[in-house]
């Protein structure tokens, strides 16, 4: 079976292991997301200070929305994939976890708002050389045990597998954005049940994601 059919099959478990988690996050994430456009949409150019604070409010709910998905995705994981790799801890989340992950997430966010600050290709290569970070937080023993850094150690795996990683990560957030603005553009796409539609597309496209790079950490592992 191929990597990729391998992925398609994975998220449908994750899907069905955590179904009621990412339904209400669907839910809340969606509901937001459209008020705020809608909210955008509705005060133009008339006031500028206002249309910043719902931008950034914005951007930490989409924040907020992808910690969360992570930990919902992660906690479905070892359900909907057995792995009897030793490298991977047996019972990843029989310990603390939340705290440990959480310092690194706002390393991870430091790193590619640094690297963003330059130029956004060079934010969006740092993003992608530290996607495996949750994965090594979460499962990995090494790091558990303290003998790797999760960040060195995602870059050195992501380099190793760029030709694949980098394509589908450039992909996947572009493809986000055009179901995110598409109906902001055109509006015979602004209809309610097309945007809602839209962001069931993005959130699909997000787990499919998640799936793929972690069969490609996992065989990254097996080396």
């Amino acid at each position: 079976m191929t990597l990729f059919a391998q992925s398609v099959r994975l998220t449908g478990r994750i899907f069905r292991y955590q179904y009621l988690g990412l339904s209400l996050l669907f839910i809340i994430g969606t509901w937001v997301g459209l008020n705020l456009e809608d909210q955008l949409a509705t005060i133009g150019t008339r006031d500028d200070s206002w249309r910043i604070i719902l931008a950034l409010s914005g951007a930490v709910a989409d924040l907020a929305e992808g910690f969360v998905l992570l930990f919902l995705l992660s906690w479905a994981l070892p359900r909907a994939h057995s792995w009897t790799n030793p490298a991977f801890l047996k019972e990843p989340f029989k310990r603390a976890y939340v705290s440990t992950f959480f310092a690194e997430y706002l390393r991870l966010l430091g790193h590619v708002l640094l690297w963003t600050l330059a130029l956004i290709i060079p934010g969006f290569v740092r993003y992608t050389q530290l996607t495996f970070v949750p994965f090594i937080v979460f499962f990995h023993r090494a790091y558990e045990d303290g003998e790797v850094d999760a960040l060195q150690l995602s870059t050195r795996m992501v380099n190793r597998r760029w030709k694949l990683i980098f394509p589908v990560m450039l992909l996947s957030i572009g493809a986000s954005i055009v179901l995110q603005l598409a109906p902001n553009h055109y509006t015979a796409l602004h209809t309610l049940p097309i945007r809602v539609g839209f962001y069931f597309l993005g959130t699909l496209l997000s787990v499919w994601t998640y799936c793929l790079m972690f069969l490609i950490f996992e065989q990254e592992l097996r080396k």
